[in-house]
């Protein structure tokens, strides 16, 4: 009689096969997962970090904007630019600054003969223009210009730095109040107090609008600010104030 060898237990070519492709599936999903959750990540990122850059751009020209002032001497027939002028893409305005520390330095520790110094600074917001190979615009971010200013002499004269202050804002929309309308003198259209163009004294408030997306050619501007997400300040300018009681005029 003979004896019966037990039957060799272990999985099939098929079962392995199939064990293989579920786990290079499982795999596979981890990893497509991975590359979602960092493609999210890295999006979420650069939406905070252009937020974060928005508002740091916006405190910078509030406070500029704060510091406006009409000279008290006026200006004399040297200068080329009103205290205060803005469109609805550009404001140009003198402000007060902290003078270098340079021009803190004793007589005596000056190595060479010191130029004028002045705390003035002439200050230009606008959206940078770049002209391309091909003959198109590119809209490269918000600048902000600023040079130096002193009573008497010449703005041409003085070197002008430009800077980008924020690369991810393509859009910049500049309204000025003018207070009563009535004792205001504006001669142009004003809506509720509200003007697109400045010239000379100080307005008495600024509204800024400034969003990361850049209006299209001809787009009216209340389909543009209906469609896309903005940010929105109005800033009271007190040099408005202080001019009308006498501190300048």
């Amino acid at each position: 009689m003979r004896r019966r060898r037990p039957a060799k237990t272990g999985f099939t070519l098929l079962e392995v096969i199939l064990a293989i492709v579920l786990t290079l599936g499982l795999i596979g999903s981890a990893l497509s997962f991975n590359h979602y959750v960092q493609t999210v990540k890295g999006q979420v990122l650069t939406d905070v970090e252009a937020v974060v850059a928005q508002q740091r751009t916006m405190e910078m020209l509030t406070t500029e904007l704060r510091s406006a002032f009409v000279p008290a001497l006026g200006q004399s027939e040297s200068d080329s630019s009103p205290a205060f002028a803005g469109s609805s893409g550009q404001v140009d305005f003198l402000s007060t600054l902290m003078p270098g520390p340079s021009a803190c330095l004793p007589p005596e520790q000056h190595t060479a003969e010191m130029p004028p110094q002045s705390d003035v600074q002439r200050v230009i917001y606008r959206i940078r223009y770049s002209q391309m190979e091909d003959g198109t615009t590119h809209n490269d971010g918000l600048e902000r210009v600023s040079l130096s200013w002193l009573p008497g002499v010449d703005e041409d004269s003085s070197p002008a730095m430009a800077d980008l202050v924020a690369p991810g804002v393509h859009f910049l929309r500049l309204r000025y109040h003018v207070g009563d309308p009535a004792n205001s003198g504006y001669s142009g259209p004003i809506d509720n107090g509200w003007v697109d163009d400045w010239q000379g004294g100080l307005p008495l408030a600024v509204e800024i609008t400034m969003g990361p997306n850049p209006i299209a050619d001809g787009q009216d501007i209340n389909d543009y600010l209906a469609a896309n997400e903005t940010f929105r300040r109005v800033v009271y300018l007190p040099g408005t104030r202080i001019a009308a009681l006498g501190g300048a005029q």
